[in-house]
């Protein structure tokens, strides 16, 4: 295989070296990777924020597949505040990361590395979640509440297996 640039060969990665690589490759063709098996689904749930507490759980189902990687956006009543995270390989700390506006300050935004989603819906009223299970058919998100957050909490998930 050629690597180009300009017209002009600049690698020749015919006979690469990989000493540690066993097994075979996924065949490439054009645009596409075969082989690899990759999966998606997106969905949705929708809870009413003021019913939730510490360790409340929301199991949900119907993936058709185990995911090893789920994203999360979440919005309150249709508007900010907003959270856009991901949480990927094991449920452990650090998995995780979300970006998150507040509501009292749309404009700020703040980084957390340590949820699938957090989101102020006051300045002192907080629920957060983390993926807490990744199962065989769907995965388990774990509340965090802190003081009393009100308003229905949408959330849109994408699971990738």
């Amino acid at each position: 295989m050629a690597i180009y640039s300009g017209g002009t060969i600049v690698a020749d990665a015919t006979n690469v070296q990989a000493p540690r690589l066993t097994g075979n490759l996924p065949a490439i063709s054009g645009a596409s990777l075969t082989g690899v098996g990759l999966q998606g689904k997106c969905g949705y749930w929708s809870v009413d924020l003021s019913t939730l507490s510490t360790s409340d759980t929301q199991v949900i189902t119907g993936v058709g597949f185990t995911p090893i990687a789920v994203g999360i956006t979440t919005l309150v009543n249709s508007s900010v505040p907003f959270s856009v995270g991901f949480q990927a390989g094991g449920v452990t700390t650090y998995d995780s990361n979300c970006v998150n506006a507040y509501q009292d300050e749309p404009f700020k935004v703040t980084y957390n590395r340590d949820y699938a989603f957090a989101i102020w819906t006051a300045a002192s009223d907080i629920i957060r979640g983390k993926i807490t299970t990744l199962g065989a058919d769907g995965f388990t998100v774990t509340y965090t509440v802190q003081n009393t957050p009100s308003g229905t909490g949408e959330f849109l998930y994408m699971a990738l297996g």
